[in-house]
């Protein structure tokens, strides 16, 4: 296996002018990674697959928000990626449908596919000028016959058990309408800290034999799984007037409101941009120490305009982010006097807006606090420090906080056992 390994030494330097010596290690290793269990989510296989995006071409806006599209759309779904490699590769994609809760359907792929399962990736170009050299690739996405859950499924073309990543995306056919109303908490305890969601489906002409067992709802905050709510119950249904109610008394459609979300402004390693402490250009790639963040969970709460957890990759230093922006190292620190009795992970659309090995930070208690290092791709970033077992213990968490909420509702066709997408809204709390 070829293995090219770089080392630097470099200093942290704190606030209180107390500096250590930091050693770290990247290894960009030619693709061989033997077959790992196919997950349903989004996730990365391969090390050297970096900054995967799936996005609706409608606008460029669109590249930081979810893919979600709707089937009478003639835009269409775009996948970008880039693998830290010397050479260019063939990659190959198959889709997957799935039911309402990820799990794979009985569908064939003739069912839901106008073609054959199995598509070539072979558009891409090399990088320009870049420390960490990578290859950029596009692809435009089949469509598909049928409303739902899918699962892009991406691998190596001459080796199918080399898995290199998978991501979900979402089709809806808007068959059932959604009425929402946003709101901060009913419960006397959450009044401050959480944000609730009712709403009302009214299925029209839609043949729903039973409301309760076949229509499934999902709600999600800010794109995230992780904190999704399944499956929520009706409190109410009107089948003379084709309603559905959901006003749950018992708070399962409440949310933690959390707080904006830090972010870090990488479009220059030339000058560093807003919350970047310095930028070190190493001989083989650059290195980005970020100002240290503090505990926000007692702090009142404070408005600022973010991405509600996105990036955006951007390069001012060059012309064509795409090819020219540079693979950066950036080093996370957080001051904690004391270790935490829960995990501490760097959380948004950076570490794909789950709870990963990678993102997991480890406590240095010589330091006074946690470190992580992430390799990402020049841009603009927003993050949070997410805390599984105390949601929002660093963050903090407030009914003001402005949140990107997902209502999808999913129904079983009559006589058939797999779900279809029906209904989707998304929803912004301050517009």
């Amino acid at each position: 296996m070829k293995k090219v390994t770089f080392i630097f030494s470099a200093f942290f330097i704190f606030i209180n002018v107390i500096p250590f010596q930091k050693v770290f290690s990247y290894s960009l290793i030619e693709p061989n990674q033997g077959s790992e269990e196919l997950e349903y989510k989004d996730r990365i296989y391969n090390p050297n697959i970096k900054t995967v995006n799936l996005y609706t071409d409608k606008n460029e806006r669109s590249k930081i928000e979810p893919p979600v599209i709707n089937i009478q759309s003639p835009n269409q779904l775009i996948l970008e990626f880039d693998e830290l490699y010397e050479d260019a590769r063939y990659f190959q994609a198959k889709i997957i449908h799935c039911n309402w809760d990820w799990t794979p359907s009985d569908l064939r792929p003739i069912e839901y596919l106008p073609s054959y399962n199995e598509f070539d990736i072979h558009t891409y170009e090399y990088s320009v000028n870049t420390k960490v050299p990578y290859t950029h690739y596009t692809y435009i996405l089949p469509r598909v016959n049928l409303p739902g859950n899918y699962v892009l499924i991406v691998y190596n073309r001459d080796d199918p058990e080399e898995l290199a990543f998978t991501r979900r995306f979402m089709v809806y056919d808007q068959l059932i309408n959604i009425f929402h109303e946003f709101k901060r908490s009913m419960g006397v305890q959450e009044i401050r800290t959480h944000q609730q969601i009712d709403f009302i489906l009214n299925y029209g002409n839609v043949d729903i034999y039973n409301p309760q067992r076949d229509v499934k709802v999902v709600l999600r905050q800010n794109q995230s799984w992780v904190t999704a709510i399944y499956d929520i119950r009706p409190t109410e249904i009107d089948e003379l007037s084709r309603k559905i109610e959901y006003r749950p008394f018992n708070l399962e459609n409440n949310f933690y409101g959390g707080n904006e979300f830090r972010f870090f402004d990488l479009n220059s390693v030339i000058a560093p941009g807003r919350n970047v402490d310095r930028v070190y250009n190493q001989e083989d790639r650059y290195d980005a120490f970020l100002l240290q963040d503090k505990n926000r969970g007692s702090e009142f709460y404070s408005i600022w305009e973010d991405l509600n957890g996105g990036y955006v990759i951007s390069n001012i230093d060059g012309y064509d982010p795409k090819l020219e922006a540079q693979y950066v190292n950036v080093h996370f620190f957080l001051r904690s006097p004391e270790k935490l009795r829960s995990d501490v992970f760097i959380f948004g659309k950076l570490s794909d807006y789950d709870l990963i090995p990678e993102f997991k930070m480890k406590y240095a208690q010589d330091l006074g606090g946690y470190t992580a290092d992430a390799l990402l791709k020049q841009g603009w970033y927003d993050y949070v420090y997410f805390t599984p077992d105390t949601p929002f213990l660093i963050e903090g968490s407030h009914f003001e906080t402005e949140n990107t909420y997902d209502i999808l509702v999913y129904i079983k066709p009559q006589g058939r056992t797999f779900d279809i997408l029906a209904g989707y809204v998304s929803f912004n709390t301050k517009r």
